[in-house]
């Protein structure tokens, strides 16, 4: 396959992920529900809420009456409460503006508790991956992810750890047969002539500079 084609493939391939709503399925399902269930709560205790108002305001009135006697009843309620209408008013105006101001102020904690404990779960394991990167750019090949148990990303930390695992044993068996190969140009050193003694001597320093290299890499804890 040509560079051009891989290119175009590889491009497909990133547009067809941009493109798709749900792109984790199973983790985007379990974000929106675990923020969507409170959501209906919430709203089922204002609702719960006004209800209760509305049958503790009936009892209020002395029981259940004909519309025709409510009206009278109402305001005889009202102009027991309010001088005027405009102190009607004003007065309902005032608690419209106070139960708006709650149920405003309410939705802020909701909304700020929720984002905070998605946000924790999620900016937890971007925390931890950040560390760990750290330690990969230092050449620790012993470090792994590590998440608790309801954070997000684990399926993301299993395949880094499987990448970091399969890295960490193709170096140590690169640092084993180098060894191997360090200890047969020693023994051949003794049974060659001087000048193929010197074309070993360059080999053995390439050894060497591979095993350098290596040991830049922390393989052992």
């Amino acid at each position: 396959m040509s560079d051009k084609k891989k290119s175009i493939d590889r491009s497909k391939a990133v547009f067809s992920v941009r493109n798709k709503i749900f792109v984790n399925k199973k983790f985007q399902l379990k974000f929106i529900l675990k923020a969507a269930i409170p959501l209906l709560l919430f709203n089922l205790l204002i609702g719960i809420g006004i209800l209760v108002f509305f049958r503790i305001f009936e009892k209020s009135l002395g029981g259940i009456h004909s519309a025709e006697k409510l009206g009278p009843i109402l305001a005889k309620k009202i102009a027991a409460s309010f001088a005027n209408s405009a102190e009607m008013f004003n007065y309902i105006e005032s608690m419209g503006i106070i139960l708006l101001a709650i149920i405003i102020i309410l939705a802020f904690i909701y909304i700020f508790a929720v984002f905070l404990f998605f946000s924790h779960k999620v900016a937890g394991p971007i925390a931890r991956f950040k560390k760990i990167l750290e330690a990969l750019l230092a050449g620790d090949l012993t470090t792994r992810f590590k998440l608790r148990k309801k954070d997000q990303f684990h399926e993301t930390a299993e395949k880094a750890n499987e990448m970091i695992i399969s890295l960490h044993d193709r170096l140590k068996r690169i640092d084993q047969f180098n060894g191997f190969t360090l200890q047969s140009l020693q023994e051949m050193k003794d049974t060659v002539s001087k000048d193929n003694e010197k074309n070993i001597e360059k080999i053995e320093d390439l050894s060497m500079s591979i095993s350098q290299l290596i040991n830049e890499f922390k393989l052992n804890k």
